[in-house]
Order: C-alpha cells, then sequence, then structure tokens
C-alpha cells in the first residue's frame, strides 16, 4: 500500500528518457546522478538517440523526456532550458582560417563540407544548407557522417570543414580548431518533457530539473541579421 502511494504521488516507478546517442554531455549526467540521489524510487529507463530521433519520440509519446535541441512541434511538450553553445567552424590547424578569431560563414564559399547525414541529424544536415543557402551559395559537400567522431575523422583527413557547437569540442581532443560563427544563433540545450502522460513520475522529474536549472541564463544573446536554420 505505501509503495502504490508513492507511486500514485510520482516518487516510485520508471520514467522514459532519451539523451544523446554520442554525447557525453557533463550538464545531463550530473543533471542524472543529482535525481538518482534525490528519488532513488523512480528508475530512469535511458535510451541513446540523434536528436532528430529524439524529437520524434517526445512528438510521438513514445519517449517521457529527453535532452536535446531543436523545437518539438506538439504543444503538450514543455521546453526547460539548460544551457547553451556557440555555433563553429570546425577545421584543421593548417587551414588558412584556423588563426581567426571568428569567421562569417560567406568566407567559406570555396571550401569542402563535410556534413551530417538527414538521417542521423536533421539539424547538423540543415544547419550547413540552410546557412549556405542564406550567404548565396551551394556548398560542395563531400561526405554525409553517421556520428560525431566520423565526422571529425573526415575534417581531420580530407581537410574539408563543418559546422558543430562547441559542446562538441572535446571529441576532437585538441587536434582540430573551433572558430565561432559570426551572425549565427547559438545552440541552446533543452529538457523536453510530455505534460500529457499518464504516469506521475514524469512531473516529478520535470520539477526537479526545473528546480535544478531555475535561472539559467542565456549568456550567448542571437545578434542583430542572424541566421536561421
Amino acid at each position: 500500500m505505501s509503495r502504490a502511494q508513492e507511486a500514485d504521488r510520482g516518487y516510485f516507478g520508471r520514467v522514459s528518457f532519451a539523451c544523446h546517442l554520442n554525447n557525453s554531455e557533463p550538464a545531463v549526467l550530473d543533471l542524472l546522478s543529482g535525481f538518482s540521489v534525490a528519488y532513488p524510487d523512480i528508475h530512469l529507463d535511458i535510451t541513446g538517440m540523434h536528436s532528430s530521433q529524439m524529437l520524434r519520440a517526445i512528438d510521438e509519446g513514445s519517449m517521457e523526456c529527453v535532452v536535446t535541441a531543436g523545437i518539438p512541434s506538439r504543444k503538450a511538450i514543455e521546453t526547460i532550458f539548460l544551457k547553451q553553445y556557440r555555433e563553429c567552424v570546425v577545421m584543421r590547424k593548417d587551414h588558412p582560417l584556423a588563426k581567426r578569431e571568428s569567421i562569417r560563414f560567406d568566407e567559406l564559399h570555396r571550401e569542402l563540407f563535410s556534413i551530417m547525414s538527414r538521417d542521423y541529424s536533421s539539424r547538423g544536415y540543415n544547419t550547413i544548407t540552410s546557412m549556405a543557402r542564406t550567404a548565396g551559395f551551394n556548398p560542395r559537400i563531400d561526405i554525409r557522417a553517421m556520428s560525431v567522431p566520423h565526422l571529425l575523422a573526415e575534417v581531420a583527413s580530407k581537410g574539408s570543414v563543418t559546422v558543430l557547437s562547441e559542446n562538441y569540442r572535446y571529441m576532437a581532443h585538441d587536434s582540430l580548431v573551433f572558430i565561432p560563427l559570426e551572425q549565427t544563433r547559438p545552440y541552446e540545450l533543452n529538457f523536453l518533457w510530455d505534460t500529457e502522460a499518464d504516469n506521475p513520475c514524469v512531473r516529478t522529474f520535470a520539477e526537479y530539473v526545473r528546480g535544478q536549472f531555475y535561472g539559467a541564463k542565456r549568456y550567448i544573446s542571437p545578434p542583430k541579421g542572424s541566421i536561421n536554420y
């Protein structure tokens, strides 16, 4: 009876949760660790997914909570802001632009691009193609990678360039440079949860996240005339 009452109040049970398949975000690890201590009787069933898969899963209701970038289409999905990162051009250290403090995207019109496969990351694919279209050129695309490590390996091997948010910098092990892109909106990491979920533990999880990130500020303001994608 005690367990049933705890489950009804949202203190005992399970929650389906998805995080990025190939990126270990420190803020997410801290969040999961803290939640497991605060609510030891709520078990998180964690699944690794690509960004586009997480958005689709939360919109369709097959996942109760996710941490990803992007905007869900279903109105019942609430967004809690976690962190913010700059978008960067990634290149080898011997690239002629590697010493720059920032780069405009139109300066890359002659470059060879390695990009993410649309099936793996629609956001990663659309970021480059949309910015190129806004800048007035069609990008020369060499490879469509199926993972971020694959993408970084292609940049290192071919001397191509790509665009990633700066939270992937650690994966390059200082072998590649990340240079901030001018006139682009920052990458934002969000916790998304289904407010229509019947599971009361979902709300408990969401309220914990809200409390941990209450007052989290956006330090990088979108510049005037910034590129949308």
